[in-house]
C-alpha cells in the first residue's frame, strides 16, 4: 500500500488544482496542458494500483454485500 500512496495522492492533488484552475480565471494554455498532465499521472496511477504486488487481504465470500446486514453471507 506505501507503494501506491504517492500516485493516488499526486493524481488527486492534481485533479483538484484543474477542478479550481478551471473555475478561475486562469490562461487557456495552462488548463490545457494540466488537462493532458492530469490525464497522463492518471494513467500512471491505475497502472501502478492494478500492478501493485501486495494483495487484498478481503475475500469477496466474506466481505459481500458489508454494508448491510440483511444481504450479507455467513
Amino acid at each position: 500500500m506505501e507503494k501506491i500512496k504517492i500516485p493516488i495522492i499526486l493524481t488527486t492533488i492534481l485533479v483538484f488544482c484543474y477542478a479550481i484552475f478551471s473555475g478561475l480565471d486562469v490562461a487557456y494554455s495552462i488548463i490545457a496542458t494540466l488537462f493532458i498532465f492530469v490525464n497522463t499521472v492518471f494513467l500512471w496511477m491505475v497502472y501502478k494500483v492494478l500492478k501493485d504486488e501486495e494483495p487484498s487481504s478481503k475475500k469477496f465470500d466474506d466481505y459481500f454485500y458489508e454494508d448491510r446486514e440483511d444481504l450479507r453471507r455467513s
